[in-house]
C-alpha cells in the first residue's frame, strides 16, 4: 500500500513548482521590463518582486517566533492598524530606489532561508494555529493553521503576482 504524501512534502513541492514558474518568467526580463514598465497602480515588476520578498520574509519571522511585522519592515502600529493594501504601499515606497538586480538577489536569498526553515518543520508544526493576529476573512485567526498563511505568502502569492507581472510586461 502506498504511503500518503506528507503535508510538508506537498507544501515544498507546491512552492517549488510556483517558484520555478515565477523565476522562469523573471529570467526572461531585462532591466527595462523589471524597472521601467508599470501597472496602472504605478508598480513595476521590481516592486512586485520586493513585495514578494517582504511577505515571504514575514513568514520566516513568524515561523521563527518573531513578529511578522518586523519581517515586513513595518512597525507594529502600522501592521495592526492598516489594511494589507496600505502596508503594501508602504513597502513599495520604502524600496522604490533599490535596483532590480538587488530585488532579485533578495528574493533568491530570502526564499532559500524560508525553504531551509520549512525543511525543518513537521506536518504537526504546519497544522498549528496561525498566531499572526491578521486574518483575511471573518473566520477567527485561531481556526487558520499556519499552513494556510505559508501557502498564501509563498506559492499562491508567487502565482498571483506572476499574473500581474505578465500583465505589466505584455501591456
Amino acid at each position: 500500500m502506498e504511503q500518503p504524501i506528507s503535508i510538508i512534502t506537498k507544501l515544498l513541492s507546491d512552492i517549488e513548482e510556483a517558484w520555478g514558474e515565477l523565476n522562469s518568467f523573471l529570467d526572461t526580463l531585462d532591466e527595462r521590463h523589471l524597472s521601467m514598465l508599470q501597472d496602472p497602480q504605478g508598480w513595476s515588476v521590481k516592486d512586485h518582486v520586493i513585495h514578494l520578498v517582504a511577505w515571504e520574509r514575514s513568514i520566516l519571522y513568524l515561523l521563527e517566533g518573531r513578529p511578522q511585522y518586523i519581517g515586513l519592515g513595518v512597525s507594529e502600529s502600522v501592521f495592526s492598524s492598516n489594511s494589507e493594501d496600505e502596508i503594501n504601499a508602504i513597502i513599495q515606497q520604502r524600496h522604490r530606489d533599490i535596483t532590480a538586480a538587488d530585488a532579485r538577489k533578495r528574493l533568491r536569498e530570502g526564499h532559500q532561508e524560508v525553504l531551509a526553515l520549512l525543511n525543518s518543520l513537521s506536518d504537526s508544526d504546519l497544522l498549528q494555529a496561525d498566531s499572526s493576529n491578521r486574518s483575511s476573512d471573518a473566520v477567527p485567526v485561531e481556526e487558520h493553521p499556519i499552513l494556510d498563511l505559508i501557502y498564501g505568502n509563498t506559492c499562491e502569492h508567487f502565482r498571483q503576482h506572476l499574473s500581474w507581472i505578465k500583465d505589466i510586461v505584455h501591456e
